[in-house]
């Protein structure tokens, strides 16, 4: 029993051993590993000790970058600002010279009560039951009128605005009666009033489309076009305009309004244009 015990305290003994061995060959192991990651840490600090300074002086920074782009530019538009400017002043004054050439201011046409809106012009007359009103827009309706090149005997080309318009006629039972009518240009009246047709009369304007609606003309609603009408009918049409007013001398009457009303909001239009300019 003595040397099995023996035996059993020299086995136990090898093996503490053997795993007291083990134990420090893990605590060794753990130990160099954690040697190598502060060796790796510690070279990188190194590296980036060295290399950051040669950085900083050769990258350029963005707020340098933006300086360069911007500013020229700016001075570029700036004066590009200034020519249009002087132009516009010398612009305005030609404008407000040929203003004070006309001896007359119109107001409105014969009759009807005008409001204006911008480049939108209503003329409105009510006779009874029956309302009439007139609608356009100024703009893009300006051409000249005269010859092209201005020489010493020939007066310079003038500026006449003969713009579109359309009559509503209505008699209080909610249908309106609309007719788009547009101004014969210089030409096509010269060439309708020539030698050969002496006794034709020409009309100063025609009319183009007509339509019976509720409301306001929609695309929707149905029209006839003044092309494919019937020629009595559209004398009708023209006759009863005329008895309402709107007729040769209404025509001459909204062309000399348009004309001048068309000068007043161009002319405003370049003050508006110096002044945001200026800012």
């Amino acid at each position: 029993m003595s040397v099995m015990a023996k035996c059993l305290r020299l086995a136990l003994s090898a093996s503490n051993k053997l795993v007291q061995s083990h134990s420090n060959l893990q605590l060794a192991q753990n130990s160099l590993l954690r040697l190598k990651k502060c060796q790796t840490a510690l070279n990188r600090q190194l590296s980036a000790a060295v290399v950051s300074p040669f950085l900083r002086q050769t990258a350029p920074t963005l707020t340098a970058v933006k300086t360069c782009t911007c500013t020229p530019r700016r001075l570029l538009q700036t004066e590009v600002d200034k020519e249009l400017s002087k132009f516009l002043d010398k612009e305005i004054d030609y404008e407000v010279t040929q203003a004070g050439k006309s001896s007359t201011k119109v107001k409105g046409v014969d009759g009807f009560e005008v409001a204006t809106e911008d480049a939108e012009v209503t003329l409105t007359r009510k006779a009874g039951n029956e309302t009439i009103v007139v609608k356009l827009n100024i703009n893009a309706t300006v051409d000249s009128e005269g010859p092209l090149q201005a020489s010493e005997q020939d007066p310079e080309a003038e500026m006449v605005s003969r713009p579109p318009f359309t009559v509503e006629m209505c008699k209080g039972d909610g249908y309106t009666l609309s007719l788009q009518c547009m101004f014969t240009s210089p030409e096509e009246m010269e060439q309708q009033g020539g030698p050969q047709d002496a006794d034709a009369i020409v009309d100063s304007f025609e009319i183009h489309e007509v339509a019976l609606h509720k409301g306001e003309w929609k695309d929707t609603i149905y029209s006839v076009s003044a092309d494919i009408m019937d020629g009595n009918l559209y004398d009708l049409l023209m006759d009863m305009l005329d008895e309402r007013g709107i007729n040769e001398e209404f025509a001459n009457q909204l062309v000399e309004f348009s004309t001048s009303y068309e000068h007043t909001r161009y002319l405003a239009f370049l003050k508006h244009l110096k002044s945001f300019v200026e800012k």
